[in-house]
């Protein structure tokens, strides 16, 4: 699947491509597959913007304008720290269950790792290639 789907590319390209891919989605779908737009650790993908499509909102003049809310991550986040159900919700609702999970856990903030986290489970499903290799820098674990 990944890049090869046409709703999964327009997830992955680069949010550098918003542009390019919303006056032709199959032209940059078909640069994604060839390997002339590359998606490595250092460009964000659409995911991560907000907006329907993916990034249909995105100003590169102001790159943090929609950063970090996009559907899929915002409905991870919920399901991290409130609880499964809680994705499923829409925003704005509650949802009458148990403890949230970040009370169940000590999760008091929202920490880099909890980021991280919620990045690959967003992206790895979504992806043809093996993700967590050639997206995502390797992680070295060092035990102090």
């Amino acid at each position: 699947l990944g890049v090869n789907h046409p709703q999964l590319a327009g997830m992955l390209y680069p949010i550098k491509h918003a542009k390019a891919y919303h006056e032709d989605p199959t032209k940059v779908q078909a640069e994604l597959q060839n390997g002339v737009i590359k998606i490595h650790s250092t460009v964000w993908p659409a995911f991560i913007y907000e907006g329907s499509p993916p990034g249909k909102d995105f100003d590169p003049d102001n790159v943090q304008e929609g950063f970090l809310k996009g559907y899929h991550l915002k409905r991870v986040f919920c399901h991290i720290f409130t609880s499964p159900s809680s994705a499923l919700t829409p925003d704005g609702e509650m949802n009458p269950v148990r403890g949230c999970n970040a009370k169940l856990h000590s999760m008091e903030k929202v920490e880099p790792e909890h980021i991280a986290y919620a990045f690959i489970q967003v992206g790895a499903p979504i992806d043809s290639n093996d993700y967590l290799t050639t997206v995502v820098e390797p992680i070295r674990y060092r035990l102090t």
